[in-house]
């Protein structure tokens, strides 16, 4: 089962694939409501954790490191919940961040 801190409302989306371990991802988890991600809204990899970005074509992107940076001085407290949710993922076992097994 799914670590319970992993709570929060999950929308589905077009398949997609993480830019960095090439994960396949077809769902959208945001903390508080059941939203249809929009361009410039982050996204955390199920499986890596990786931070990724939603473009204009709602496509997923790797963010650059300057956007890292101005993210973690911007706004620093969407860096936190992103490091946050980075933690969480992380302490999921693996069969829980498995994409292949996830509907």
């Amino acid at each position: 089962m799914a670590d319970r801190r992993w709570r929060g409302k999950t929308s589905v989306v077009p398949l997609q694939f993480c830019p960095a371990c090439q994960a396949p991802l077809n769902r959208a988890t945001h903390p508080t409501a059941r939203v249809a991600p929009k361009p410039g809204d982050l996204n955390v990899c199920i499986r890596c954790a990786v931070v990724m970005m939603w473009d204009e074509a709602l496509k997923l992107r790797s963010l650059s490191a300057e956007e890292h940076l101005s993210l973690a001085v911007e706004d620093p407290k969407a860096w936190a919940d992103v490091r946050k949710f980075q933690a969480i993922v992380r302490a999921m076992p693996k069969q829980s961040r498995d994409t292949k097994t996830r509907h």
